[in-house]
């Protein structure tokens, strides 16, 4: 009976059928085996034997074409079994306890490894997967009828190939609908903060005049002023370059444009949906780049799915997937740039150099650290048996068609900054050695935290192992690509892992391809021919050992979504510079209560109060005591009403300074973002009256 339970582990076939006994025994076993399972999830008993009936279903109807009860296909079932019988000694005789699982931190097998739900999903998945298996192959070819004989090798071949093509395709469309339902669906419906405001307001400045510069009208008013001029900025803006008031923001500009083309086509609700839509390009670029590398593996379509799944479920990417960001485009557009040097390295032709190039100078646009990419192309675009003259042409192509995508962005450098090389912000001044320790420490948390590479790891190590080993070319040019920029970001000590999104690909297709390896691996065991003796028990050892490996990668890839796959289902989790429709809401509310020339304070909603209220803004947190004075004294003189939008500790201190100079008079309190602690009512609109 072992023999032939642990051929169905492995995918394979044992024609001995099992007695009625045995039958009767094993479904008496799964039936306890079940009720302890619902009994220890709290969950209903009759669920239990439900289950059994439902999981019995096809091995009856393969009754009658094999005239036996499929019982051997409900073997993945022990698995559960056997994890609750070491679950029930780690509890009862070693005092264990089994803590809440956050999949932010590192991963911890004591709070993961004895969680009964997942292991009930494994073997839930494992068991259909041995079923679809068997009942497609009892089909006997009726629906993946091909040219050959039904028994033939290249017949049941293409049958099988047929059938994982479906299943995959199947896989995917699931994927992206998830994927959808969480970027588009959980969109945000606004913006605030610095990063997510900046880039929507230079794409709105562009749909509008035509400029990534922002007017900021109230410095005509200031400048004459003894006073800062910062606070009249928004977070993330220079101070203006000319008398106008024009400012430039500290980030690239490229990325802007398809917010910018998204506003002019669809208003602003078509503004939010370009960062999704980008993300979901994303996914699908990383299948193509992952189809393009393996393109001569039998393989590629598993590793192109899986990689679309891990980098789809990345927390990295539908958290900042749904506010208006640059970092899928510029994730993209690397991608692009990586693939389509893999596709002239296949196939050399100046097109796909000049694409190459192309997609470069779009990925340098929309993040200029992209440009660190280069190495790694110039890997794939000359280590090829392409003619060296043409290699030669290929580069210089490659070279002149990111130059032109870049000349516009150089342009701009030079107007605005002085210089070509003069970058946006200055934070490549904060550059340093020094921080290298701090920055790894953090990065490591983040990067390889249980819901990003953590329980991947052993994976990502096995998958580059395999890839180094066969194709050494395309394994340093990822690497390059991996590891040139993830060293020079760890220099930076304000760095996030949504700066390093760009980088997920490779770390994922190598991951997925670590998994694909290691199951294909586990599978190339010895011949299951009915033989007794020894080698019967060998074969069966080397099954379970196969088993075990491949439902543990099935815990591990699980184990990482855990928290991740009932998002789409619940209520938006907010992300930075996030509005809900009730906040975005509540800025309209600002500018039907305020005069079109007043001034508001605030913390960090100044931005969002711009570009929906279209009312002046500063913020009161920058300047002293003396100088807000001095403000509001000259804002109330011009006759312009002087608001305070109580949003954060600056607003809270600047309200009590106010009070002791002036009469203070709340108009409402409106549902905004808080950034820090109001020692009053938070969102509260204040005007200042003498």
């Amino acid at each position: 009976m072992l023999t032939q339970y642990f051929a169905a582990l492995t995918f394979r076939d044992d024609e001995r059928a099992l007695t009625r006994v045995q039958i009767i025994a094993t479904l008496a076993l799964h039936f306890a085996g079940l009720l302890a399972a619902a009994y220890l999830i709290q969950i209903p008993l009759w669920i239990a034997p439900l289950a059994l009936l439902l999981l019995s279903i096809a091995p009856a109807i393969l009754y009658r074409a094999r005239g036996t009860f499929a019982a051997q296909t409900l073997a993945p079932l022990f698995f559960l079994y056997a994890m609750i019988a070491a679950r029930f000694v780690f509890i009862r005789v070693f005092g264990g306890d089994v803590p809440g699982y956050f999949d932010y931190n590192a991963p911890d097998l004591r709070a993961t490894l004895f969680r009964l739900e997942p292991w009930i999903v494994c073997a839930l998945v494992y068991t259909l997967a041995i079923q679809v298996r068997v009942f497609a192959l009892s089909l006997r070819g009726a629906i993946f009828a091909t040219k050959q004989s039904p028994n033939s090798e290249l017949g049941i071949a293409s049958r099988k190939n047929a059938r994982n093509d479906i299943i995959l395709l199947a896989l995917t469309l699931a994927i992206f609908v998830w994927a959808g339902a969480l970027y588009i669906g959980h969109r945000a419906h606004g913006v605030t903060g610095t990063d997510p405001y900046a880039y929507t307001q230079m794409g709105v400045d562009l749909a509008r005049r035509g400029t990534p510069l922002h007017r900021f009208p109230l410095f005509e008013s200031v400048a004459p002023l003894n006073i800062a001029w910062s606070p009249i900025v928004h977070l993330g803006y220079h101070i203006p370059i000319n008398p106008n008031g024009d400012a430039p923001t500290v980030w690239p500009t490229g990325g802007s444009f398809a917010f910018a083309i998204a506003y002019r086509l669809a208003g602003e609700p078509g503004l939010y949906l370009v960062n999704p839509v980008m993300s979901l390009l994303l996914l699908v670029a990383t299948g193509w780049l992952a189809w393009e590398l393996f393109h001569d593996s039998k393989d590629r379509t598993w590793i192109a799915a899986l990689s679309i799944a891990i980098l789809a479920t990345s927390h990295t990417l539908f958290d900042w997937a749904t506010v208006p960001m640059v970092d899928a485009q510029a994730a993209l557009f690397s991608v692009l740039t990586v693939g389509l040097a893999l596709r002239f390295a296949r196939e050399p032709r100046l097109v796909f150099a000049t694409m190459c190039g192309l997609a470069l100078g779009a990925a340098y646009f929309v993040r200029h650290t992209q440009l660190l990419i280069v190495p790694a192309i110039c890997v794939l675009l000359w280590t090829n048996r392409a003619p060296r003259g043409l290699r030669v042409r290929a580069l210089v192509v490659a070279g002149l068609a990111a130059l032109l995508v870049a000349l516009p962005d150089l342009w701009y450098h030079h107007v605005i900054f002085g210089s070509w090389l003069t970058p946006e912000s200055r934070e490549l001044d904060l550059f340093s050695i020094a921080s290298l320790a701090e920055t790894v420490s953090a990065f490591n948390a983040g990067l390889f935290a249980a819901r990003e590479f953590g329980w991947l790891l052993p994976f990502l190590f096995y998958g580059a192992y395999r890839l180094a080993r066969a194709r050494r070319v395309e394994f340093i040019a990822l690497a390059l690509w991996a590891f040139v920029l993830i060293g020079f970001h760890l220099l930076y000590p304000a760095l996030r892992l949504r700066d390093l999104l760009p980088e997920f690909p490779p770390l994922v297709i190598v991951a997925a391809y670590g998994v694909v390896a290691f199951v294909r691996a586990l599978f190339v065991v010895g011949d299951l021919s009915p033989v007794p003796g020894a080698q019967a028990r060998t074969t069966n050892a080397k099954n379970l050992v196969a088993a075990t490996g491949f439902i543990a990668t099935l815990f591990l890839l699980l184990i990482r979504v855990w928290n991740v796959l009932p998002i789409p289902f619940g209520a938006p989790q907010n992300s930075y510079g996030y509005l809900t429709a009730a906040q975005r809401a509540a800025f309209d509310q600002i500018a039907a209560l305020t005069p079109p020339n007043a001034v508001i304070g605030a913390t960090m909603n100044d931005g969002a109060i711009d570009l929906y209220a279209r009312r002046a803004t500063f913020r009161p947190g920058e300047w002293s005591s003396a100088e807000r004075a001095i403000f509001v004294d000259a804002m109330l003189r011009a006759h312009r009403r002087v608001f305070l939008l109580d949003d954060g500790a600056e607003t809270s201190d600047t309200r009590r300074t106010l009070a002791a100079r002036y009469a203070l008079k709340q108009i409402l309190v409106l549902d905004v973002p808080v950034f820090s602690r109001v020692d009053g009512t938070p969102g509260a609109l204040w005007e200042v009256v003498e």
